[in-house]
């Protein structure tokens, strides 16, 4: 039985809660803080303080209003895990640790705001993962650049699991496992394999834990083995291991999904809107196996109706139940050139939610009457059921669409013919209102059992932007739906880029010719048209991508810059996409409630302030292993391609070196600056080029460049190419050399094709 509580120890800037005669007394604020203290860093869940109170579920809503109003008096903290702890002192900033191979160790503020490197004398006191309060130092401002921050003190506040893939190495009597770890490479002496699981080999990958209970100093203890070190499959499993993504499914989820009922009732299709008649159908890739929207067009006059089906995942996924709750961890299906990892178990994902053809499912249907300019007269969402009446591919649409191929009913015809016409209007009201149209080639891996065989650009057709601007429309019409009805969301915003990005962009351009004329969306798109179909259309599109910020999710609607839109959302891919689900709940919700005359928010503002922060953050995780997965693979490809010349494209500066991209196979590298010649190089950040000091030689982007593959390292995914023109140089010199040759005619040499020495040339920078 939890504590009682006297009049006289309720704190009086907290008002008394009315109560009703059979529920318990609420705790004071300083029982609350007293409970709170005992786990400051974890914190406790809502259900555990309910427990731990005696108030049982009745006291749920007194006891979070509560908690609300102490999160007002910044007394508590409601964290990303949804726990309550006390709050932190004020002059620190809360945040979590993130360690990688490519960015070292950084600071991710709760707040959202830019990360911050750690500085090498913290690197021993953090763990990727970590959740830490700093103290934050600001550097002194310098002509036209932001003032810098650092971290002058770090306190770690919740320790993360500690999990390491590393090495497996024999040496001698000694079993050990060789892991990254901050501060560089650390050797374990591995307990385990368990009996019953086959010991690894020399030279295998292993994913080992060392901070379980009872173990021994520099000890890990063996959680599972991946097999050799630089083969495709073990380095995926460890890419994902150090990110910390789940791959199989927590035996409650997978027996929640299990049991699931297949097939729609009578019921459910009664108090539903009936589209099984309509011609709906999906268009995905060829290798899609899980169909979550669907689409058909009806031309009307001087209009068309849109309706496009989206599978009703919240129909499957209640709130709080353990499907729901390993989909909220994960947040993002991640896609890798041979798998993907999703979501949602595959019973829901590919079953029970996928609108496969000829089948009954439940959707939620958002229609749209748009003019022949694009505009959208009137806008509705609805429960509904359907059957797709095709599956539809890209390439096969794409034929249909120039060369009138197609065996589809004659419904269904009529259907593609008017979305093909909507697309043309939809884009057309985009471009006029200033929305950026990037076509950046996305990148397609082809694998043979297991083998890469070729990375190239992935092809892309008309069908593409049909599905993509109906899909834009359906979340634009919810968006604007919720904001209309008060109905609470989380949103996808995009900032504005920040005024000293758009300026170095502009002094970039000016070497293709382009112009920046200005800072809104349309003067960005103006300088994209002005290239298209030219030799540097590709890099002056990436150059206008780096320039801008990165798309989060947000419970304050700010707009999307990139789309020109005033409200913007996430509604047409539940299956895949956390807060896509979460916006069905809100909106099945409102319109289960809406005759009532309110709207009924199932999150609070704070509990949507860390789901969006949360789904960000998992979406940054996603991508970062979709990366660098497609590294490894460059890297597998270029493996035993050591001395080949090819033609690359600068497509990045820096202090270090030259990135340079090669057309086919579409593989990218790093030309070091050492490799560069024996002078001195000066970096310019502003123009992104570097101009040697002797010879007065500009390397900048968008040069063509000839290379040759001097390095590939598997382990850390990392492809190095010398220039090859300097390459030959410095053999053909070291050649002459060795052979005692002097004088002005051995000095100028022939070129040579052979590969380079072991040793490469000096060279150097200095920063403007």
């Amino acid at each position: 039985m939890g504590p009682h509580v006297v009049a006289d120890d309720i704190n009086p800037r907290f008002p008394p809660y009315p109560e009703s005669p059979r529920l318990k007394p609420l705790p004071a604020p300083e029982e609350i803080l007293a409970l709170l203290r005992r786990r400051p860093a974890e914190g406790w869940p809502l259900k555990e303080l309910l427990h731990q109170f005696g108030l049982g579920t009745e006291g749920h809503r007194a006891l979070k209003n509560l908690l609300r109003d102490m999160m007002r008096e910044e007394q508590v903290e409601f964290t990303r895990s949804r726990r309550y702890r006390p709050a932190l002192r004020k002059d620190e900033l809360t945040g979590s640790i993130r360690v990688s191979r490519k960015t070292g160790a950084v600071f991710l503020p709760d707040n959202g705001s830019e990360p911050i490197e750690l500085p090498e004398h913290l690197l021993s006191q953090v763990r990727d993962g970590d959740q830490a309060a700093v103290k934050l130092t600001r550097g002194r401002p310098r002509k036209g650049k932001p003032v810098t921050r650092g971290i002058s003190s770090l306190r770690v506040t919740a320790r993360k699991a500690v999990r390491l893939v590393g090495e497996y190495r024999e040496m001698g009597p000694r079993r050990v496992v060789v892991a990254d770890a901050p501060g560089g490479a650390r050797y374990f002496n591995l307990i385990g394999p368990p009996e019953g699981i086959p010991p690894p080999r020399n030279g295998d990958l292993v994913q080992v834990e060392i901070e379980a209970p009872n173990l021994p100093e520099h000890s890990a203890l063996w959680i599972r083995g991946f097999g050799p070190a630089g083969e495709y499959s073990p380095e995926s499993e460890r890419i994902l291991a150090e990110l910390q993504a789940a791959v199989e499914f927590p035996a409650p989820a997978a027996e929640y999904a299990a049991q699931l009922t297949d097939g729609v009732t009578a019921s459910e299709i009664a108090r539903r809107r009936d589209l099984r008649d309509m011609p709906l159908v999906t268009v995905d890739g060829e290798t899609a196996r899980d169909f979550d929207d669907a689409i058909v067009c009806f031309p009307e006059g001087e209009h068309f109706r849109l309706i496009a089906a989206i599978a009703d995942v919240a129909h499957y996924v209640k709130d709080g139940d353990p499907v729901d709750r390993e989909a909220y961890d994960r947040a993002t299906s991640i896609y890798l050139p041979d798998r993907a990892i999703p979501m949602l178990p595959e019973r829901l994902s590919n079953h029970l939610c996928s609108l496969r053809p000829g089948e009954d499912k439940v959707v939620m249907a958002v229609e749209i009457l748009v003019d022949i300019h694009g505009r959208p007269q009137e806008e509705q969402v609805y429960e509904a059921v359907m059957r797709s009446h095709a599956r539809i591919t890209y390439r096969e649409l794409a034929e249909f669409y120039d060369h009138g191929r197609g065996s589809w009913p004659p419904a269904v015809q009529r259907s593609l013919r008017a979305l093909g016409r909507l697309t043309e209007a939809l884009r057309s009201a985009r471009e006029a209102r200033g929305s950026i149209d990037l076509n950046i080639p996305e990148t397609e891996v082809v694998m043979e059992n297991g083998v890469v065989k070729d990375i190239r650009r992935a092809d892309r057709f008309v069908s593409h932007r049909v599905v993509e601007e109906c899909m834009l429309a359906a979340n634009e019409a919810v968006a604007r739906i919720c904001e209309r009805e008060g109905i609470a969301p989380i949103y996808r915003v995009h900032a504005p880029p920040r005024p000293e990005k758009l300026e170095k962009l502009g002094l970039m351009l000016e070497r293709f010719g382009p112009g920046l004329t200005g800072m809104d969306p349309e003067d960005l798109q103006a300088v994209i048209d002005k290239v298209r179909g030219q030799h540097h259309e590709q890099t002056v599109q990436l150059l206008v991508l780096r320039s801008m910020m990165q798309a989060v999710y947000s419970a304050e609607n700010s707009g999307h810059f990139g789309l020109a839109s005033e409200q913007y959302l996430h509604f047409t891919s539940p299956i895949r996409r956390y807060p896509d689900l979460l916006t069905h709940r809100v909106v099945k919700r409102w319109l289960h409630r809406k005759e009532k005359g309110r709207a009924d928010h199932i999150r609070s503002p704070e509990e949507l302030d860390a789901l969006a922060l949360h789904c960000t953050e998992r979406e940054r995780r996603a991508m970062e292993i979709e990366r660098g997965v497609k590294d490894l693979c460059r890297a597998l490809l270029f493996r035993d391609r050591t001395g080949d010349t090819f033609d690359a494209r600068i497509m990045s500066v820096a202090s270090f070196g030259l990135f340079v991209d090669i057309a086919a196979p579409w593989v990218s590298g790093l030309i070091p600056i050492a490799s560069l010649g024996a002078e001195f190089y000066e970096y310019d950040e502003q123009k992104q080029e570097l101009r040697g000091q002797r010879s007065g030689h500009v390397f900048c982007i968008g040069d063509q460049v000839r290379v040759i593959c001097v390095s590939v390292s598997v382990e850390r995914r990392q492809i190095v190419f010398n220039l090859a023109d300097a390459v030959d140089r410095k053999y053909n010199r070291l050649a002459r050399t060795q052979r005692g040759e002097t004088g002005p005619e051995a000095r100028r040499g022939t070129r040579s094709s052979s590969p380079p020495p072991g040793r490469r040339p000096m060279g150097g920078t200095k920063r403007r």
